[in-house]
This record gives structure tokens, C-alpha cells and sequence, in this order.
């Protein structure tokens, strides 16, 4: 898989409300949201930082606040790669997640990403 690196400038000058500390790297990865016995499938991970990622809902909104555990389907590995986050933006179709300060869960995210 292709990934493209965009630095903080690029998103600045194009989204001012953007403060993010850390660069996005575009992805595009099959996901599943689980939240309180609810499933929501075929998700995509547009993009993740080392603080959080960007998924496609398909439409599907999720509250703000909420605490979502992500299955993220990563080909070449046997099992999905499950990741807890908060959803911190949310609009239809679209949900930013933040992923906290757990870094295992942002070297598992890169690892996903590094291996496609």
C-alpha cells in the first residue's frame, strides 16, 4: 500500500482549525466499530496520527464522547487488530477517533499500516 505523508503546514494552510502535533498518513484500511453490542461494518481508516485516526462511517453517525473498539482488517494477518479509542469529531458518514496515550495501540495502527 501507498502511503502519503502530509506535514502540519499542508493541513494549516488548508484547514485552519487543524492542531494536530503529529503528521497524517493517508491509509486505506477495512475497519469494524463496536460500541455498547452494536456493530458497524464496513468502515475505512482514511488516515492516522499518532494520536488518532480518521474513519468513513458509511453514513453511520457516532455520538461525541463515546468509547469505541475498532477491528482493524490488516491482509496477511490472521487476525484483526483491535484498537480502544474516543470518538472526539463526529458527523455523518465521518468519525475521528482518539486513540489517548496508549502507545501499544499506535505501534499496533502503524505496524497495520507498515505491513500493507
Amino acid at each position: 500500500m501507498n502511503i502519503q505523508y502530509h506535514d502540519n503546514e499542508h493541513f494549516t494552510t488548508h484547514h485552519p482549525m487543524e492542531h494536530r502535533l503529529s503528521v497524517r498518513k493517508l491509509c486505506n484500511l477495512s475497519a469494524t466499530i463496536h460500541y455498547k453490542g452494536t456493530e458497524v461494518p464496513l468502515c475505512t481508516v482514511q488516515n492516522f496520527s499518532r494520536d488518532g485516526l480518521a474513519i468513513d462511517t458509511q453514513l453511520i453517525w457516532l455520538p461525541r464522547g463515546i468509547i469505541v473498539e475498532v477491528a482493524v482488517e490488516c491482509p496477511g494477518h490472521p487476525r484483526n487488530n483491535k484498537l480502544i479509542a474516543m470518538v472526539i469529531h463526529s458527523e455523518p458518514g465521518l468519525a475521528g477517533l482518539w486513540l489517548g496515550d496508549d502507545l501499544f495501540q499506535q505501534e499496533t495502527l502503524q505496524m497495520l499500516v507498515a505491513n500493507n
